[in-house]
């Protein structure tokens, strides 16, 4: 099986520098439909067999313009949204303290501790969990090329879990917005062919 985890593109939070997770669901920007598209040129030759996404508007956005690329409709999960972000949902990252929390909690993970959460929000380890989970439950009848458009954290979170702790520091796994990674099953498990492919 071939995995392939796709950031979605641009979002209109990314452009006014918010941390989001949940809170305003926001769409993509005009970048990010075009990054989005960008891909699904790229990914339209892969020949997938199936998309899932979150059910975020961003990621969905995301994934609609690579599944009429592909002709193929994508499945949104629950299990597949950002990573709680509690009470930093929202804020600006230009504000001083929500930026240091933020920061402090991504330190924690670099350190490998996985239970670290934000406040009031999620931990990495559980969505990890959450993540794993879903990935643990794809049905082999979904085919052999997995197009999974996500966020950030989560993705990020998938790599880890599929590749068993494979970065030194949790940042080095975190995709670009609109980037692409490829992970392959082997009979040892899963390894990373691509990382961070540009749009």
């Amino acid at each position: 099986m071939e995995l392939y985890l796709l950031r979605h593109g641009e979002s209109q939070a990314n452009v006014v520098q918010v941390y989001a997770s949940i809170e305003g669901n926001w769409p993509l920007s005009d970048e990010g439909r075009r990054q989005a598209e960008k891909q699904a040129a790229r990914l339209k030759n892969r020949h997938l067999d199936a998309i899932f996404c979150s059910t975020l508007v961003r990621t969905r956005e995301t994934a609609d313009i690579v599944g009429q690329a592909c002709g193929i409709i994508p499945v949104s999960s629950e299990r597949l949204v950002e990573i709680g972000l509690g009470d930093l949902d929202g804020t600006s990252q230009k504000d001083p303290a929500a930026n240091d929390a933020f920061q402090a909690v991504l330190a924690c993970w670099d350190a490998r501790e996985s239970d670290a959460r934000f406040p009031n929000g999620e931990s990495l380890a559980e969505a990890a969990a959450r993540v794993g989970d879903f990935l643990d439950n794809l049905s082999p009848d979904v085919g052999e090329r997995v197009l999974i458009v996500g966020h950030s954290i989560t993705l990020a979170a998938a790599l880890w879990v599929l590749l068993q702790n494979p970065a030194e520091r949790f940042k080095q796994i975190i995709l670009k917005r609109g980037h692409l990674a490829i992970a392959e099953r082997k009979p040892e498990g899963f390894h990373l062919v691509e990382m961070n492919a540009a749009p």
